[in-house]
């Protein structure tokens, strides 16, 4: 399945504050990289989503596959689906019944019903269409080993700013990896 980004998250699940005082600065002190900053925070929380598989703030997601399959998988935290779009054979975009598939949220996925069939679809790239809401909700509902995972990521680019800036980061903090390692979800790595 691909995923495409409907909705993004409202806010990160770590704080410009937060981040500062977990780098040593205090509130007093130059907040000219407050902008970069922030922007390290976003971009250490989307690393850290796809190193997961999960979604830490609520947000929106579209899932495509060609065709129906007995089980369709969604990044976690899933919080609920909000339709199943399809086009059939005659490529009209038809909207599934809600009796037809099982939503497991503990699961993250999407599977037929019980004694039920999934209609025919058109074959052709992106025949099916699951739009969905997940991540664990606000910033603190997010379990602290995430956000402290953020900020050790966030505090190396920090602390290694002068080597980094206009060059690609190709690795992260081991600790950060660590403690993602809690919350990976590894069902589409076999």
């Amino acid at each position: 399945m691909i995923n495409k980004l409907k909705t993004a998250p409202a806010v990160e699940p770590v704080t410009l504050a937060e981040a500062r005082a977990f780098h040593g600065i205090s509130a007093n002190d130059d907040n000219s990289r407050d902008q970069v900053i922030m922007s390290r925070i976003k971009s250490a929380r989307i690393a850290c989503e796809e190193i997961t598989s999960r979604k830490f703030i609520t947000q929106t997601w579209l899932a495509y596959s060609d065709s129906f399959i007995d089980k369709m998988n969604l990044f976690g935290d899933l919080q609920s689906v909000t339709s199943v779009k399809y086009y059939d054979v005659n490529a009209a975009l038809q909207t599934l019944d809600t009796s037809i598939y099982y939503v497991d949220t503990i699961n993250n996925s999407v599977s037929l019903a019980p004694n039920k069939a999934w209609p025919d679809t058109l074959i052709n790239p992106n025949s099916v269409i699951i739009e969905y809401v997940c991540g664990y909700g606000l910033a603190s509902s997010v379990p602290e080993p995430i956000k402290e995972a953020i900020k050790i990521i966030v505090s190396q680019w920090e602390g290694y700013q002068s080597s980094i800036e206009g060059a690609r980061l190709s690795t992260l903090p081991y600790a950060a990896t660590q403690l993602l390692g809690f919350y990976t979800d590894y069902r589409e790595y076999f």
